[in-house]
């Protein structure tokens, strides 16, 4: 929920997935943002050993002038994903 509404809004982020989780899916999802220019990832074990370096971070967010990627970010993150998958259920329920 939170990495869809960072892209949908455009949302300068910092993240700090959970590593231990089920197949890594919050840095994966995060690492996504990072591609489109919208976050930075904070590995949990750097966090823990220096609160210095997510202040730096989310520094950085706030001033980063980098471009986002626009193309790539509605590739991952759709934004008519809800009238798509609206349109695929009429279909299968017409069917």
């Amino acid at each position: 929920g939170a990495v869809y509404q960072v892209a949908t809004f455009k949302i300068p982020s910092v993240f700090v997935p959970i590593p231990w989780v089920t197949r890594n899916e919050q840095y994966f999802n995060a690492k996504k943002l990072v591609e489109v220019g919208l976050a930075k990832i904070l590995p949990e074990k750097e966090l823990k050993t220096s609160y210095i370096k997510l202040l730096s971070l989310i520094k950085k967010q706030l001033n980063d002038k980098t471009k986002i990627n626009t193309a790539l970010l509605h590739k991952y993150f759709r934004p008519s994903a809800t009238e798509e998958i609206s349109k695929i259920i009429a279909q299968e329920t017409s069917a």
